[in-house]
């Protein structure tokens, strides 16, 4: 057999173990140990599978051992850029963000504690001091007994309670810099943040049965588009929401745990996969939604069937607002409006939160609201509740 046949062979075999570390990288994350073993499998692999290519076209072995250190040194560079606050080109921008989301981000906290689990909740954030990062921020985390980030004596009779999710819950932020915490000071009511990331309205209400509202005179509620699928689950059960076990969530914890750190060649792994991915996409017939974003009837309707839930607990003023990721367009605010002019809920009132934020608003890679963002929503929203006294 030649030797070009040979090398070629090689490269096969090489990249089939790379092929299977990125499909099954669910086995690799039982231990510390056995998370070094898939990256250490990741870096053999990718360099065995150039090495044996350079090999059969009969190159320099150091040059594609030194492109592939030029372009993960690209990434790396392009990456701290951006974190610094500089902007790149937008087409570039948004393959960074798609190795961010796939391979990068950070959703548990620095000390590696999970979401603590709960059978009706599904999890909520662990009780305690906690440091929380991603390439754009280092927040700190006070979390209360009842696993919201806020401290105890929000738990005692507050005047205004806050639901929502990462946005509200304040991703990226400080506590005092999140739009709940500046509506507090602005309006000096005693407010409550209930919002954990990715809960749907349906957690969201089910969040009630455990607050002290004795004293609440109005509740806050950001909605997002990724909100629909809970809803429907819960609407369609008979508002009740189905949990996955402990394991599920702790499977989640540990695949996260894999990937939140850096090693040697995660962005060229990651680049490589996600170019064939976006490449199979352009090729497909499946293509994306359209924008603006836009909900079907049904999913409106499960989001108000919720509300008249809530409207259950508290007869109080409730306000809603939508908030997407990025800014992205939307015509969730008409489609509530137009919902609720065919069938009024009393004391539910509306604010069109996007129409005042812009790209500056959001980080550049991450998809949540920055510190800007916050005080121009708590501006919005502040204003909103005074002129229309929603928690007098």
């Amino acid at each position: 057999m030649p030797e070009t046949v040979k090398h070629l062979l090689k490269a096969l075999v090489s990249f089939f173990l790379l092929l299977f570390a990125h499909k099954g990288g669910y086995y690799f994350y039982g231990s510390a140990f056995a998370i070094f073993l898939f990256q250490l499998w990741i870096v053999a692999s990718l360099l065995a599978t150039v090495v044996f290519i350079g090999k059969a076209v009969k190159i320099n072995l150091l040059f594609p051992i030194a492109l592939v250190a030029l372009i993960e040194l690209f990434f790396i560079l392009s990456f701290h850029i951006v974190s610094s606050g500089t902007r790149l080109t937008e087409p570039f921008i948004v393959f960074l963000k798609q190795l961010y989301f796939e391979r990068c981000r950070n959703v548990c906290f620095d000390d590696e504690l999970s979401f603590r689990y709960d059978s009706t909740l599904f999890y909520t954030l662990p009780p305690g001091h906690h440091r929380f990062s991603n390439l754009e921020f280092k927040t700190n985390y006070e979390v209360n007994n009842l696993g919201f980030r806020d401290d105890e004596a929000a738990l005692a009779r507050p005047e205004i309670v806050f639901l929502g999710d990462s946005h509200t819950m304040g991703w990226g932020v400080e506590k005092e810099e999140t739009f709940e915490a500046l509506i507090e000071n602005e309006l000096h009511k005693k407010c409550l943040n209930t919002g954990i990331a990715s809960y749907g309205t349906a957690r969201e209400f089910l969040t009630l049965d455990r607050l002290d509202l004795t004293g609440c005179k109005l509740l806050v509620l950001q909605f997002c588009k990724n909100d629909t699928t809970e809803n429907r689950s819960f609407v369609a059960h008979g508002n009740f929401l189905p949990i996955s076990d402990k394991k599920k969530l702790e499977s989640s914890g540990k695949w996260n745990q894999l990937w939140k750190s850096y090693f040697p060649l995660k962005y060229c792994y990651a680049a490589f996969f996600q170019l064939c991915n976006n490449a199979i996409s352009a090729c497909s017939a499946k293509k994306p939604p359209p924008l603006p974003y836009k909900m079907n009837d049904e999913e409106v309707a499960d989001f108000f069937k919720i509300i008249l839930q809530i409207k259950g607990k508290f007869d109080g003023n409730i306000l809603v607002f939508n908030l997407n990721e990025q800014n992205e367009p939307s015509t969730i605010y008409d489609q509530f409006q137009q919902y609720l002019r065919t069938n009024p809920i009393d004391k539910v009132h509306l604010v069109d939160a996007d129409a005042g934020l812009t790209a500056d608003d959001y980080f550049i890679i991450d998809d949540h609201l920055n510190a800007k963002g916050h005080r121009k929503l708590a501006s919005q929203l502040g204003a909103y509740i005074l002129e229309n006294r929603l928690a007098d």
